[in-house]
């Protein structure tokens, strides 16, 4: 699961026109809907939902919302709650004062259990759940207060945000290894765009175990890996490779999956490059 602590002030940096709050009468503040697709046939037990949020003490706090719809197939998700005090914590603005703000995850989960609820766990705990699918490189963020806005340099983003809810797009950043640069190329910025709440969002359930660290309650992930320094090597098995767009670089990161959902997770990244004039070595990752 990818740090969402940096996202917070991407997130800031966007125009707010996020939804206001509702009147906490039980009527949603805001409704979100969409499909999901499966390819699991190994399901037995209740499918629900929830959003799963940033505690402000590091890991997590889950927040279960009932699902109308033809769900699992389609869904339409009310969201009647406002996050949890756990997971609102102050984002600074430059020039100007903090507001409070929460980020999440959309999840789809199988209650194991059938207690109705996700049960988080922390560090060792087996899972009691079972993650089936999350809405990918999509978050949920809830502002609270006015709208705050300020500029650090008039040549500077704006960071703003508008009180309720809003649905953010997230690309993560991304190796572009090039011959000149490596062995520590420069890593691709990561594109952050505000969507309609209107949205159609679509989640495909996969049941991998690698969704697992959305049910951990404190701290986990532990990550090692290999310095910028080390030798050219070629991507293992099951390595997620970045090639350069001529085919002639790439950087490649390799992770274990944990025993347990917050148990350690060990990285290891590196690199390889070829000359253009030469044939391309035998298993060579990128075409």
């Amino acid at each position: 699961m990818l740090s969402r602590n940096v996202r917070v002030l991407l997130v800031l940096g966007l125009a707010g026109c996020g939804s206001s709050a509702g009147p906490g009468d039980g009527q949603p503040y805001v409704t979100m809907v969409g499909s999901i697709r499966s390819v699991l046939t190994d399901i037995h037990h209740p499918v629900r939902a929830a959003v799963v949020w940033v505690a402000t003490q590091g890991g997590a706090v889950s927040q279960d919302f009932a699902v109308a719809g033809s769900f699992p197939a389609q869904f339409t998700l009310p969201l009647t709650e406002l996050p949890p005090n756990e997971a609102m914590r102050d984002a600074p603005i430059p020039n100007g004062p903090s507001v409070r703000i929460a980020n999440g995850t959309l999840i789809v989960y199988e209650d194991l259990n059938e207690n109705g609820k996700l049960d988080l766990v922390s560090l060792q705990q087996p899972a009691v759940d079972r993650i089936l699918g999350t809405l990918t490189n999509t978050e949920l963020v809830y502002a609270e207060g006015q709208l705050v806005q300020s500029c650090a340099s008039p040549s500077s983003d704006c960071f703003s945000a508008q009180k309720g809810f809003s649905l953010i797009s997230v690309v993560d950043a991304a190796p572009n290894p090039d011959r000149a640069c490596e062995p520590s190329c420069p890593w691709k910025e990561g594109a952050v765009s505000q969507l309609p709440l209107e949205t159609l969002l679509s989640i495909t359930l996969t049941g991998s175990p690698e969704l697992a660290p959305y049910m951990c309650q404190s701290g986990g992930e532990n990550r090692g890996g290999a310095s910028a320094g080390s030798p050219p090597s070629l991507p293992p098995a099951g390595a997620e490779v970045f090639c350069s767009a001529d085919g002639t670089a790439y950087d490649y990161q390799s992770c274990d999956v944990p025993t347990t959902p917050c148990g350690p997770k060990t990285c290891v990244s590196g690199w390889g490059t070829r000359d253009p004039s030469s044939a391309v070595p035998a298993g060579w990752p990128c075409h």
